[in-house]
Parts: C-alpha cells; structure tokens; sequence
C-alpha cells in the first residue's frame, strides 16, 4: 500500500427478524359441560404470558368482578369467570401477535375440567385446531391446564 490510502473493514450484514401478523381466534366448537360460563385461571403463549394488549376477550368477564386481564396476567391464582355458557360458534377470545416466529403453542388454564370446552382455533382465518369433544364433565383436579400445540 502507498501512503495515504485506507482500507475499508465490511461488517457482516446481520439480517434481522421481520415480524408478522398472527391473529389467532378461540371458538367454542364444543360447549364446556358446566351450567355456568367459563371459569379460565391462565392463558399462555410458549410458557409465558402474551405481550400487552394482544387479547381482547369477547365480553368482559360478568361474575365475581374480575378484569379482562386475569386471563392473561400468567398467575394462576386469579381467574375470569362468566354466568352464562357460550353457545358454539361463538368467538371467545381474539389473538393478536407481530412476531417473527409462529408459536409452538398455547396453554389455557381452567378452574376444573368441565369448564374446558372443544375450541376451533383459527390462525388468520384458517382452522388449526379443531376439537370435536370438550374436556368432561369432572369437578376434580381443581386447576388444570392443557396445552394446545400448533400443528
């Protein structure tokens, strides 16, 4: 090299992560077996709670005044409820997720297993996820969780 002359260093290009839209509807294809709404203690994405203001719930909980939140705050201890079951069809909950990666799964967890119903899951409209049976009728364990693993 001459004098005076510089070398540039090029820096490798590091691509980073897009993130995408995935929107996530829970619909009871199957109504839970008790006479009363849902009884759900957790909602969670990969083990842990969703981000901030991704779920929007289909009406505010109407028993025992809780907030939306409980669903989704990852303490088991709090709980939404409702007085009324839904009927199928009807759209619980709403996802949405700006992300790079899909997720593996969801975990929601009930009061007891009769409180579970048999979901149609549905990722940007198409369904996922479609139960034909809802979890029982049984009052025993109380607090259960069951994982919903994407195909």
């Amino acid at each position: 090299m001459m004098g005076g002359e510089t070398v540039e260093e090029t820096k490798p290009v590091v691509a980073t992560p897009v993130d995408k839209e995935f929107i996530y509807e829970f619909i009871v294809n199957v109504p839970h077996h008790s006479a009363i709404g849902h009884h759900i203690n957790d909602f969670l994405i990969d083990g842990v709670k969703p981000p901030s203001g991704s779920v929007v719930l289909y009406q505010p909980p109407d028993r025992n005044d809780a907030p939306d939140s409980y669903v989704w705050d990852g303490d088991a201890t709090t709980q939404v409820a409702y007085n009324n079951p839904q009927p199928a069809g009807d759209v619980f909950m709403t996802v949405t997720l700006n992300q790079p990666e899909r997720p593996k799964k969801f975990t929601i967890g009930y009061a007891r297993p009769l409180y579970a119903p048999g979901w149609i899951i549905k990722e940007n409209d198409v369904a996922i996820i479609t139960e034909t049976e809802n979890r029982g009728g049984e009052a025993e364990p109380i607090g259960v969780r069951y994982d919903y693993v994407l195909p």
